[in-house]
């Protein structure tokens, strides 16, 4: 065979691994206990939001005899901004009430599923059933 056959395949097995690499890094959400009735809400007072790729987070300190801080992983930022976020939407400080699918293992965190703020306006995220961008807002 010759040189340029192996160089061919050189360059062709270094396509793949540099497309499948992105698409292999993503996690699976059977973590979450996404069941019916499942759905759960914290109130507390916000830590962090990371508007950023992969995930964003939001971290929330619980109500006293809540556990304490808690992390919750929400859709990626394009399906985010498509619902209204930005990354001022929550600041630290503010205080929120979360819906969250649990974590199976029982640990403080969940799949993010909606915040309200404590002005009443509620902030979507991707849950169960809504795996696509929104169609309005």
């Amino acid at each position: 065979m010759s040189v340029a056959f192996f160089r061919s395949v050189a360059v062709g097995a270094a396509i793949i691994v540099l497309i499948a690499g992105p698409a292999s890094a993503h996690h699976s959400f059977a973590m979450f206990d996404r069941g019916p009735g499942k759905e759960l809400s914290l109130s507390g007072t916000v830590k962090e939001f990371d508007l950023s790729n992969p995930h964003g987070w939001i971290r929330v300190y619980a109500q006293e005899g809540q556990g304490g801080l808690w992390s919750f992983e929400m859709a990626s930022v394009a399906q985010l901004k498509a619902y209204g976020w930005s990354n001022d939407a929550i600041k630290p400080g503010d205080k929120v009430v979360v819906s969250y699918y649990p974590l199976r293992f029982g640990s403080n965190g969940g799949e993010f599923i909606s915040v309200t703020l404590a002005g009443g306006k509620v902030l979507k995220g991707l849950a169960e059933g809504d795996r696509g961008f929104p169609t309005s807002r």
